[in-house]
């Protein structure tokens, strides 16, 4: 269960909880930190920080000074402060089929949204064309 959780895109995870990176140097992305470590383990205060790394090659992260690289699964970890396996699993679960949800809901209506710009669409050809009437003026 926890090997096929961590394979999902930790990139593609934080995409899902709408956190944006705000730095990207070569395959390293910086964020925001999502996690406090001050409430975790009596790290220091991170929130909102740029303290969060992913590795986009190795699909892992770190906090930049305060632990090693790591899956996603203690990230969720860290973000949720749970320690029971089934909990962080479920949460993990839960936000990517939303993502998924969302993400299939938007690309659907982008397909019926060109359908039928396709269906109005009719090019100057296919209209038929009318000669126009000159104006005539009277003086």
């Amino acid at each position: 269960m926890i090997d096929e959780l961590n394979k999902i895109k930790i990139e593609e995870f934080l995409e899902a909880l709408d956190i944006k990176p705000i730095k990207r140097e070569g395959n390293i992305l910086t964020y925001n930190a999502p996690y406090d470590l001050e409430t975790v383990w009596g790290g220091p205060n991170t929130f909102g920080k740029p303290t969060c790394l992913v590795d986009t090659e190795r699909n892992l992260w770190r906090d930049k000074y305060y632990t090693p690289w790591q899956p996603l699964f203690s990230f969720a970890e860290y973000m949720t402060g749970y320690y029971n396996e089934f909990r962080i699993a479920g949460f993990i679960s839960d936000e990517m089929a939303a993502y998924r949800k969302r993400d299939e809901a938007h690309n659907n209506n982008s397909i019926q949204n060109d359908a039928g710009r396709k269906e109005h669409n009719i090019s100057t050809a296919d209209k038929k064309q009318t000669p126009k009437n000159k104006r005539k003026f009277k003086l």
